[in-house]
């Protein structure tokens, strides 16, 4: 939340003050504005008898003002006032956290590029997800061809167990076949959560989705009660989101690998049971069976 400093706001701010001030002379009337802690900041003190407005921005008491009957109209102003600062520094934040935001995502997406391995990727991902997430643990889930969701990476506190979680199964199971990220703030009452879960108390959760199929997950979760926010779930899922095509390129890498070794290691063996038959003939031995 931006905070507002009433201090700063009337008495700091010439215009403002001005403003303010000149009103409260035209209304010929004892008004004063005091802070939250009852600071006179501009106006006169008033007496017992007088009517107190409160000043409040997003349930922020910033102060009173109080006076007689016109004291409501300066309350008003100075309300109005309060509010569009606090939208104008609101605006300010939220451009500032775009902006480190994206500035993230590209130093991200510049590392997974840089990688063929899939363990590395993912490790660059979750670590940059668990940086900006409140979290005990973090992990990325891979299905396999058993249908089992398997760990390929885990930090922090590990819950899930190394053998993985079905993906028929728990809330992961449920999110996978959803193929849409989702908040769970109270895990262990959600009617879906399977035994391996309840270690969590609260969960994240963000598909990976790579040519038209999921193919994992991430998960970022904490035993200790956490509320997670709309805010987290869209940071997370966009992380998700670019880590998923790295992700699915590395495992499309790592397969042509294997497959190009086992190709190799195939082929040696062929050669090497030639180079015998070439020797045996060379030297007029008789192949022999077995």
């Amino acid at each position: 939340m931006s905070s507002i400093n009433l201090r700063k706001l009337l008495v700091r701010d010439k215009d403002v003050s001005s403003l303010i001030t000149n009103l409260i002379a035209a209304l010929d009337s004892a008004i004063g504005i005091q802070d939250a802690n009852g600071t006179l900041l501009l106006g006169h003190e008033a007496g017992a008898a007088s009517q107190k407005h409160p000043l409040a921005v997003d349930n922020q008491l910033l102060g009173w003002v109080i006076g007689d009957e016109k004291a409501a109209a300066v309350a008003a102003i100075v309300s109005y006032i309060a509010k569009r600062e606090y939208e104008k520094k609101s605006l300010a934040r939220e451009v500032l956290d775009r902006y480190r935001e994206l500035n993230l995502l590209y130093d991200v997406s510049e590392k997974m590029g840089a990688s063929l391995q899939v363990a590395t990727v993912a490790t660059i991902a979750i670590s940059e997800a668990r940086r900006l997430v409140t979290s005990g643990g973090g992990a990325v889930l891979l299905d396999t061809p058993a249908g089992v969701l398997t760990p390929v990476v885990s930090l922090g506190e590990q819950y899930l167990p190394e053998a993985g979680i079905p993906c028929n199964e728990g809330i992961v199971g449920s999110i996978v076949a959803s193929a849409r990220a989702e908040i769970v703030n109270d895990v262990r009452n959600d009617s879906r959560v399977s035994g391996p879960e309840r270690a969590y108390a609260s969960l994240l959760c963000a598909p990976l989705v790579a040519r038209q199929r999921v193919f994992g997950l991430f998960v970022i979760g904490s035993a200790a009660p956490v509320t997670y926010t709309a805010a987290d779930l869209k940071f997370l899922s966009t992380i998700a989101s670019q880590a998923a095509p790295a992700i699915d390129h590395a495992l499309l890498y790592e397969r042509a690998l294997r497959d190009a070794q086992e190709r190799e290691y195939k082929l040696q063996q062929q050669l090497a049971a030639l180079r015998i038959e070439v020797d045996r003939e060379r030297h007029g031995r008789p192949a022999q069976d077995g």
